[in-house]
């Protein structure tokens, strides 16, 4: 037999021995990408299909692809659903299949992260030992929750006011403190329990031990400022009768506010509790949750030895919280300068301090990697303008991108330009970032909302229109427009979600949400745009447009809600028109928004989401609850007050007295007279709704409360007038 026989009937045998396919079968492919879940439609005959997804190229690596996944179908045609661990458009996903895996299915299941050390053992020396998980103990989703398939990158976390987990709902109320509320049955909220920290401020994290982690503020400041010693306020010193009875009345709450302080409660039962107090020095800016490390950044002074010239800049906190009960503080960065921006990524806290003599700007980077909260300062890259948020700047694969405002001067005229400039620079080496490359934006035209998403960067900027331009970043030394396009008004922020960006902004001053498509980088378009208010000739405005976490889109829902408030003018009366608050239903699909209908309600919204299949939204004094089946006319099916504004408080035996009116920013509901046991204030035995007249006086005198109130032409109250614009009223009850 001849060597080519015997080469022939080898490769038949060889070929007999692999598992054969179907001809017609085609490849795994991706069917959708909506936020971050991906479906992979799978023919019959692949025992794994991987999705990965490609990393750009920096000066010290090329470009490669990266598993996020791998799943098992054993043979079956089915549909996968994977999870990203970020927003990521379908051009940088890749997904392939396997006939026979080389290992079990079981081989590339189970933990594949694995928490530290708990903080004593780390501080003792000693090694840790298994433990059990438990009520304080983190769960390796705690630890590390990054993209998938990158167990090294830790989450970077924002503070909200408020949270949904489960079958909870976690609010830090202005008016009340941290509340917990059972939301099971949406239909029927039930308060839990209330930690009382009234006005103390709004920044709020969830550990996944069910602790929930506070930030409360100082503002001490105010009493200095209230009673003249600061320089404002009323002039309360000539009486010392009045400064005594004041300091009294507002002593409890004074040394409620004395300390700026990281507080951790544990919310796992009905009533949540402190369980440790750590302070910081300085005034808030920002903090971030970054895997198991709290990092707080906050504007103060530190001594120089001369008293006329103290040294100012942003000293950054670092606070060990993988054991809940028993947090530490582990670091300490004081950063000199102005700072106007600061942000943060799993390995970098990012500065960008002001020059005001120049106008340019330096980003200081601070080393955060270490994973329990050591920290170091690394170098610093100088940018020509003013960064003006967080947004702003970006850190990916070896790379810090800086985009900032800046203005040029033309020299036969002295006119001066704005100009944004978005700068490049390489941290190979962190100690000496290294200028890379740099681009000239939109002569004449204002930077507005700027985001970074895989290699690109999206730049908003705003004279007339708002030209939105896709900045491409695949090689950092020479960022390029690759395209831009036009759409009225201008945006404030922006949200990627693959090919597509969801953007609010406003538009003839009033908000407005639109859809671009970015799947062709040099031809980006406007999809669809729907503009918020009313249907008058009134304002409107939205916190959604200055504090993006009042922006919640839900791409798997289609959804997207947002509160929105203003007035709408009666031009047949000068004075006359309607108040509204309200949250509104938009539409999210592939290529368009649809405008739906809204919740409108007697309250002033500040958050909305999904629980189950109602739309549960909070504001300052309520919890309301709607049915949302059909989009075009929510049902409210709760409404659970939870505050209420008090003005003044009488005591009656075991009893207060508390006379207010409405905690909301439109002042619609009438003045109130409640009576709760002096023990429990915040319950209600019996209401009276007084009026919708201004309250001017009041005394408590032998068990009758005397209430006075006065008249004048209130037509921001949205209600009613009980009175004739003629005439002055002054209503005196006694109860």
């Amino acid at each position: 037999m001849n060597s080519f026989l015997r080469s022939c009937l080898a490769l038949a045998a060889f070929l007999a021995a692999v598992p054969r396919v179907n001809a017609q079968t085609t490849e795994p492919a991706i069917s959708s990408v909506r936020g971050k879940t991906v479906t992979v439609s799978v023919p019959a005959g692949f025992d794994s299909v991987t999705l990965q997804r490609l990393r750009p190229a920096t000066p010290t690596r090329a470009v490669s692809w990266r598993t996020v996944d791998t799943q098992f179908p054993r043979g079956v045609a089915t549909t996968l659903t994977f999870r990203l661990g970020k927003l990521t458009p379908q051009r940088s996903l890749s997904v392939f299949g396997r006939h026979g895996a080389p290992l079990p299915a079981g081989f590339f299941t189970g933990i594949t992260n694995f928490s530290g050390e708990p903080a004593a053992l780390r501080a003792s020396g000693q090694n840790a030992q298994p433990t059990t998980q438990g009520p304080g103990v983190f769960t390796p989703d705690d630890m590390f929750n990054g993209a998938a398939g990158d167990p090294a990158t830790r989450a970077v976390v924002e503070s909200d006011i408020w949270k949904l987990a489960g079958d909870r709902l976690y609010f830090f109320n202005q008016l009340r403190g941290l509340q917990v509320f059972d939301v099971a049955q949406p239909d029927a909220p039930a308060l839990l329990g209330t930690l009382r920290l009234p006005a103390v401020g709004e920044d709020m994290y969830l550990l996944g031990s069910g602790h929930a982690v506070l930030l409360k503020r100082d503002y001490s400041w105010w009493q200095d400022w209230w009673f003249g010693d600061g320089g404002g306020g009323f002039p309360l010193g000539a009486n010392p009768g009045a400064v005594a009875t004041a300091q009294a009345a507002l002593q409890l709450q004074s040394d409620t506010h004395r300390a700026n302080e990281v507080i951790v409660a544990d919310a796992n039962g009905d009533q949540p509790a402190i369980v440790a107090r750590l302070p910081f020095a300085g005034s808030l800016s920002t903090s971030r949750l970054i895997g198991s490390v709290l990092y707080v950044a906050a504007q103060t002074t530190r001594d120089t030895g001369d008293p006329n010239a103290p040294e100012y800049g942003t000293q950054v906190t670092s606070f060990d919280l993988q054991d809940p009960a028993h947090p530490m503080q582990s670091d300490s960065v004081f950063v000199a300068g102005w700072a106007s921006a600061v942000t943060a990524t799993d390995r970098f806290f990012l500065i960008a301090n002001q020059d005001f003599d120049t106008g340019a700007s330096v980003v200081e980077i601070v080393d955060i990697s270490a994973p329990h909260g050591a920290m170091s300062r690394a170098g610093s890259a100088p940018v020509d303008g003013w960064i003006e948020d967080k947004n702003k700047m970006d850190f990916e694969n070896g790379v810090l991108t800086a985009i900032s405002a800046g203005w040029l001067t033309n020299g036969d005229d002295g006119e001066w330009t704005a100009i944004t400039v978005l700068q490049t620079f390489s941290l190979a080496d962190p100690n000496a970032p290294a200028p890379l490359g740099r681009l000239e934006i939109a002569p004449g035209e204002s930077v507005r909302a700027t985001r970074f998403d895989t290699g690109r960067a999206y730049v908003v900027t705003f004279e007339q229109v708002d030209p939105l331009f896709v900045v491409d970043l695949s090689d950092p030394a020479n960022p390029t427009v690759a395209g831009h396009v036009e759409a009225p008004g201008f945006s404030t922020f922006i949200q990627p979600l693959g090919d597509r960006l969801v953007t609010i902004g406003l538009v003839n001053w009033k908000p407005a949400v639109s859809l671009f498509d970015v799947s062709d980088a040099a031809h980006p378009q406007l999809l669809s745009q729907v503009k918020l208010g009313g249907a008058g000739t009134g304002w409107a405005q939205s916190e959604a447009v200055w504090d993006e976490k009042a922006f919640n889109i839900l791409p798997e829902q289609n959804l997207i809600l947002l509160p929105v408030a203003g007035y709408d003018y009666d031009e047949s009366d000068a004075f006359g028109g309607t108040w509204f608050s309200r949250v509104q239903l938009i539409d999210l699909l592939p290529d368009a928004l649809a405008k739906r209908g809204v919740i409108d309600h007697d309250f002033s919204p500040r958050r909305a989401g999904v629980v189950q299949d109602r739309i549960v939204s909070v504001a300052p004094t309520r919890v309301v609850v709607a049915n949302a089946a059909n989009r075009d006319a929510p049902v409210v099916t709760a409404d659970l007050e939870i505050a209420w504004r008090v003005d003044r408080v009488f005591r009656a035996g075991d009893f207060l007295v508390q006379l207010g009116g409405s905690a909301n920013w439109t002042a619609s509901a009438p003045p109130t007279i409640r009576v709760s046991p002096a023990a429990d204030p915040e319950s209600t035995l019996t209401r009276v709704d007084l009026p919708n007249l201004p309250v001017v006086g009041s005394d408590l005198r032998d068990g009758v409360l005397y209430v006075a109130q006065h008249s004048w032409p209130q037509w921001f109250a949205g209600a009613e007038r009980p009175w004739d614009d003629n005439e002055t009223t002054l209503l005196l009850s006694a109860y």
